[in-house]
């Protein structure tokens, strides 16, 4: 769980084939800072070396809890440190490797009242994801699949959509 996971770090993610990464640099916490949020960069294998090909301030007040890449290069974060489904950073967000920002959901955005009361509270979280089942991707890496804690699953595309799936299961927690 978030409220019990490592402090913040700085996340590098990549394409398949390694042709594309991205380094994600957390906001040092406490530090008092005009630009605040993390930055991601992106950079494209030239040969033997990688070249920088974009840098996009990111949502997140400090830094994404965890990052991932999709196929085309898309960056997707999950919650904002140190909080999970609460704070004032995105629950989920999506960046393009060109345009930068294509998405930006809080808790708020994803789930009606209702819903959102079923999920269990810790100080200072909302722990609205499955952390037994780790985002997985599928679709040839197209598509991130996140399972919450009341039987659904966010379905998070390269270009930016996302779609909920009730699938009417839970969340097995070990």
């Amino acid at each position: 769980m978030a409220d019990q996971a490592r402090g913040p770090r700085t996340h590098v993610v990549a394409t398949p084939d390694g042709d594309l990464i991205a380094r994600i640099e957390m906001r040092e916490p406490g530090k008092d800072q005009g630009d605040s949020g993390a930055v991601a960069t992106w950079y494209r294998r030239d040969r033997d070396t990688f070249r920088k090909v974009h840098s996009v301030r990111l949502a997140n007040s400090v830094a994404p809890i965890d990052a991932f890449m999709l196929a085309n290069g898309t960056i997707v974060t999950l919650d904002d440190w140190p909080y999970t489904g609460f704070g004032p950073g995105p629950t989920i967000a999506v960046y393009s490797p060109s345009t930068g920002l294509l998405l930006e959901r809080k808790l708020e955005d994803l789930y009606k009242p209702e819903q959102r009361a079923r999920f269990k509270k810790t100080s200072p979280s909302v722990q609205w994801r499955c952390f037994s089942v780790p985002p997985y991707y599928l679709d040839q890496n197209r598509e991130l699949w996140v399972h919450d804690q009341i039987g659904g699953i966010w379905v998070i595309s390269q270009n930016g959509k996302i779609l909920y799936k009730a699938t009417g299961g839970g969340c097995y927690e070990r």
